[in-house]
């Protein structure tokens, strides 16, 4: 099973203090459907200004940007336009969601075979990565986009664990959902909330059909 959301793991430890972004002007979607733009339809197109990682600072930069499922993009002067349409390379989805534990704590079981994009993110022609999360000290946040060639529905079931890791002890607990996916794009946000004391903190993990203004990370 392929491993879903890398750009959240790759912040698993990181603590990012910055900026909190909430405002909708630095990011723009459109395509198909309402539901605050869950359900984006047979093209997507995502635009917005870009930050450096660590700082938050504005990315300047000019980049064209690559994706292995197709459409087209760039970065010009800090702000990106992307836009692709009905996507290459689709795999199966049990590749990607097959009813197994994951390290989000969460088993994500789909309720019919169908054949899946998920777009975490892109990258330029070079090295550049470009992803949409947002952490703070007590927050972890990525939005991805999944392309689904027919409607599915994605059923969630979390589990709790504990371990102890460099003097805290630690309660995993993720959240049971019911997604329903529809044809074409869709926005779906996974977040990790972290509260509790210096000795035994609880992080609690959810995955919804959702849109929200997230900034755009670029390393």
């Amino acid at each position: 099973m392929k491993q879903v959301f890398k750009t959240f793991k790759m912040f698993f430890f990181v603590i990012m203090i910055g900026l909190f972004f909430t405002t909708c002007d630095d990011v723009v979607y459109s395509g198909a459907g309402g539901n605050n733009f869950v359900y984006l339809g047979n093209t997507l197109t995502l635009s917005g200004q870009v930050y450096h990682e660590y700082t938050y600072q504005p990315f300047t930069g000019n980049l064209s940007i690559f994706c292995e499922y197709g459409g087209q993009g760039q970065i010009i002067n800090g702000v990106l336009n992307y836009s692709i349409g009905v996507p290459t390379n689709l795999d199966p989805i049990y590749y990607y969601f097959n009813g197994e534990a994951n390290d989000d704590f969460l088993i994500i079981t789909p309720s019919r075979n169908v054949n899946v994009v998920i777009l975490e993110g892109l990258t330029d022609y070079y090295y550049y990565k470009l992803a949409k999360v947002r952490n703070t000290e007590s927050t972890e946040e990525e939005l991805v986009h999944i392309y689904v060639d027919n409607d599915v529905t994605l059923n969630v079931v979390g589990y709790t664990d504990n371990f102890f890791y460099e003097g805290i002890y630690w309660t995993y607990i993720g959240y049971d959902n019911t997604l329903p996916l529809k044809k074409g794009w869709n926005a779906l946000y996974l977040k990790r909330e972290i509260f509790g004391t210096s000795t035994h903190k609880t992080a609690i993990f959810s995955l919804e059909l959702k849109n929200p203004s997230i900034p755009w990370i670029i390393w």
